[in-house]
């Protein structure tokens, strides 16, 4: 069994949340990436990575430059079976 711990940050401001599944670390970090880096929500559907001047991301991390230095981390903590 696998928990995702997505880490996102802001300049110096750090958030970490925790989910059950990539799908639903994925789609908050591109909820975010849409809310705070003005990114379309269109365009995740379309790559599964990008980058360009402006962001980028991929399976595991993103990055853009807007109002903020902005970056998200998602990683996979495996756990033992008597942890859950």
């Amino acid at each position: 069994m696998k928990k995702f711990i997505l880490i996102s940050v802001c300049d110096r401001a750090i958030v970490t949340e925790v989910f059950d599944s990539m799908e639903e670390a994925t789609a908050q970090r591109n909820k975010e990436m849409t809310e705070w880096a003005h990114v379309p929500s269109d365009f995740f559907d379309q790559h599964d990575e990008y980058e360009e001047s402006d962001f980028g991301f991929g399976k595991y991390e993103a990055w853009a430059n807007d109002r903020c230095d902005l970056d998200w981390l998602i990683v996979e903590i495996p756990l033992k079976q008597e942890e859950v």
